[in-house]
């Protein structure tokens, strides 16, 4: 089901009191999509008039840093204001140990006594802001929601679908025929998806930020009326570069590079699709930006693939690239990348895998395709002629300015919670 249609429609003004679970990374900060999805719909919904109060844990040791981080964000109008409570997973070996346990309510029981601190906290709060609503937005809090679910309406927001996620893994390593790595994603897509199935009737709603995704979903709990597609967003209007000159044959991927997905996207496109895309244009370079490169990825640079690393500026990096490739061959959920690399003015070559989170009239304006020669042509045909996809960029742009704008995705999250309410 997708969000309630909210335009020409009047508002609901009411204020809402949401409190919103969610995982922050001192590491990542807003990089990270759960956390930039969760910040930047939050500030919105405050703009609205709403009061939002996050719920986060940590560890004591990290506290100081997190909580830093989070007077940061409240100093800038994120959110209303935030609790940081015990972690709900205790200790790793903890969880490692009830693994066996792959059903959550028996993982629950094991764990009660350890995860009571978090619960007390959970509680306290609750009594304290008396909330209308509240979202639970990481995994580290599923251990919550029995107890949240029985005192007010609860939204997941899953984001992506685990199952989806690495059933997708299950694959790529069956192709590329890394054992070990099929037997562990095996075990994780067996535990992830006995999670998600038994977590399907707890919560009045399911958000999830890609139809793929969705639609995974709703085969495992059979109650498509409780599921609703809510993509990202970008801020608007779309901040390009101004008079940015483009660098001739740079092509540029980017993404935190220790991420599996990326890992993999970066090495199917430097091994499968450079060399065909070098026999027609022997200028090409290759441009692989993000923090963390994983060593599969650093063992692969050469005069034409150029691992930038960490960049302070990422869309200026976008932005002077002749083109952006989206090469995701695993994953799933919403891309933030291809939209960034719009927003930088910047065209995009992607497979169908990257751009699948996107409503149909939006694919056609870039440049897809589903193989390593389909996507190399594609590309060799944009270098001989760039000129020939800037109208589909500027489609793109007006499409992605209309529909994809956090302000806007906000609106139809507020629908959605006063649906289910």
């Amino acid at each position: 089901m997708m969000p309630p249609n909210v335009h020409g429609v009047r508002r609901d003004e009411t204020p809402l009191r949401i409190l919103w679970t969610g995982e922050f990374s001192t590491s990542h900060g807003l990089t990270h999509g759960a956390t930039l999805r969760l910040a930047h719909l939050a500030r919105s919904l405050v703009r609205y008039g709403h009061s939002i109060h996050v719920l986060t844990d940590a560890e004591e040791l990290n506290r100081p840093n997190l909580t830093r981080m989070l007077d940061q964000l409240v100093k800038e109008g994120f959110f209303t204001d935030y609790v940081v409570i015990p972690p709900p997973i205790p200790s790793p070996w903890q969880w490692r140990f009830t693994l066996p346990a792959l059903h959550p309510l028996w993982r629950r029981r094991l764990l009660a006594g350890s995860i009571k601190p978090a619960t007390n906290a959970t509680l306290h709060h609750i009594e304290r802001i008396a909330p209308d609503v509240c979202i639970v937005g990481s995994w580290r809090h599923w251990n919550l929601l029995p107890l949240l679910a029985d005192r007010l309406p609860v939204v997941i927001d899953w984001c992506d679908s685990y199952t989806l996620y690495h059933l997708r893994q299950v694959q790529h390593a069956m192709r590329t025929h890394h054992f070990r790595r099929i037997a562990r994603s095996a075990w994780e897509l067996a535990v992830l998806a006995v999670h998600e199935w038994s977590l399907r009737n707890v919560a009045a709603g399911n958000l999830f930020a890609s139809p793929a995704d969705r639609r995974c979903f709703d085969r495992l709990s059979n109650h498509p009326e409780r599921s609703y597609v809510l993509p990202n967003g970008v801020e608007t209007p779309l901040q390009t570069p101004a008079h940015q000159d483009k660098i001739a044959g740079r092509l540029i991927f980017s993404g935190n590079l220790d991420f599996p997905p990326n890992v993999e996207a970066a090495i199917w496109f430097i091994d499968y699709v450079l060399p065909l895309v070098l026999i027609r244009h022997p200028h090409v370079r290759f441009v692989v930006a993000g923090q963390n490169p994983a060593p599969a990825i650093l063992a692969r640079v050469s005069d034409r693939v150029i691992v930038a690393g960490f960049v302070t500026d990422m869309r200026q990096e976008i932005a002077k690239s002749e083109l952006y490739v989206a090469p995701m061959v695993t994953g799933s959920g919403f891309k933030n990348k291809v939209m960034e690399a719009l927003a930088a003015g910047t065209c995009v070559a992607a497979t169908s895998l990257a751009v699948e989170f996107m409503e149909e009239d939006l694919q056609q304006q870039l440049i897809v395709a589903s193989t390593a020669e389909q996507l190399a042509r594609a590309i060799g045909d944009h270098l001989n002629d760039p000129r020939q996809a800037q109208r589909g960029l500027s489609n793109a742009q007006s499409i992605v300015t209309d529909r994809y704008g956090w302000d806007k995705v906000a609106l139809a999250l507020e629908s959605i919670i006063r649906t289910i309410r």
